[in-house]
């Protein structure tokens, strides 16, 4: 605004000077050019110096994310997966202590997934079912103890192999500034980035009917974090991207939280055919869930405090009955806080 008001003042200022005599047109006409040459000129520094602060700030914060110590390292020597990869999961005395705390967040975990089954992972906030998820890809390495795919310590197997055949799917969903086809099959090769093969995986997240609705469909871009969709559509783009690898092992740690009741049980329905021969561990409060899983580990206090399918559990735990019954689940935490899963920074990486 003030290029246009210092432009009304000078024709005002210089009309007047013109009209009385003390000033010629040419020199009014001279004024008002100069003034308008300069103006671009002046906005185009101003543009400069607001990009400047923006990118002065994505900077500090691309080399924070980059000076992150690493939590897990690369094999010197990598073990390959045995193929086919039969998905059997074993959590052999684990124990995990968060950098610096005194007390650790589970303390002896013990728990066998066999070749596909469902095991569901239940228990109060804090307990520790989303740190031994976590563990599950390696976004962190248990402090003692290991965990098995197939007998093979995932410590041993590349990155890049293990998150090959485990994916997961968390309850806050990251998505990135770019088209729905990018977000959907990130992390995979130009070769493997099939329409079919996305569509099918939306079908199964059931996402396929609002992704066809939006102006581009699959090229439709999406905002960071997935701005312009709701928080259910966004969990069901993140849901369809744990399933389009066809992995052998699938991580669902609460990935059905935004959906509503009906919603969550068209996609449960969808996910049974996928489920039927991967391996899956998911973490869930809803009976529904808990219902479908071949067994359930109720965590309390960073130790499997029993196993079982859910209707067993109803009829001999008070533990887990309370905690399903209880109007919030997750009210009061039995446990350290503060589970790898909830550092955005893992969930990239995973």
């Amino acid at each position: 605004a003030l290029p246009e008001v210092g432009i009304v003042a000078l024709m005002g200022f210089g009309g007047y000077g013109t009209a009385t005599g003390t000033l010629t047109l040419g020199t009014l006409m001279a004024a008002i050019t100069v003034a308008t040459y300069m103006r671009w000129p002046a906005d185009t520094l101003g543009w400069l110096i607001a990009d400047a602060s923006t990118a002065a700030s994505a900077a500090d914060r691309y080399w924070q994310l980059r000076d992150v110590p690493l939590a897990v390292r690369e094999p010197a020597a990598p073990r390959p997966l045995a193929r086919p990869v039969r998905g059997e999961l074993r959590v052999e005395d684990v124990h995990y202590r968060l950098p610096g705390a005194g007390e650790a967040v589970l303390r002896g975990i013990d728990l066998t997934v066999r070749p596909g089954s469902t095991l569901a992972l239940v228990g109060a906030t804090g307990s520790g079912k989303s740190t031994l998820v976590s563990l599950l890809s390696r976004l962190d390495d248990p402090t003692h103890g290991r965990i098995t795919l197939d007998g093979t310590d995932l410590r041993d197997l590349s990155l890049d192999a293990l998150r090959s055949v485990v994916t997961c799917a968390f309850d806050d969903p990251v998505l990135f500034s770019g088209t729905v086809r990018d977000n959907v099959a990130l992390g995979l090769s130009p070769e493997e980035r099939d329409d079919a093969r996305i569509w099918e995986a939306l079908r199964l997240a059931h996402a396929a009917d609002f992704v066809a609705a939006l102006p581009d469909q699959l090229d439709t871009r999406v905002g960071e974090e997935g701005v312009g969709l709701s928080g259910g559509q966004r969990q069901r783009l993140a849901l369809a991207r744990a399933v389009l690898p066809r992995p052998a092992v699938l991580v669902l740690d609460n990935a059905l939280s935004a959906l509503d009741v009906h919603t969550e049980r068209e996609v449960e329905a969808a996910l049974r055919t996928v489920m039927a021969n991967v391996t899956t561990v998911l973490v869930a409060h809803r009976p529904a869930t808990l219902r479908a899983a071949d067994r359930v580990a109720l965590i309390a206090d960073g130790r499997v405090a029993a196993t079982g399918t859910h209707d067993e559990l109803m009829a001999t735990d008070r533990r887990y009955r309370h905690l399903l019954r209880s109007p919030v689940n997750d009210l009061v935490p039995d446990g350290p806080q503060g589970p790898p899963s909830q550092d955005p920074a893992r969930k990239v990486r995973a």
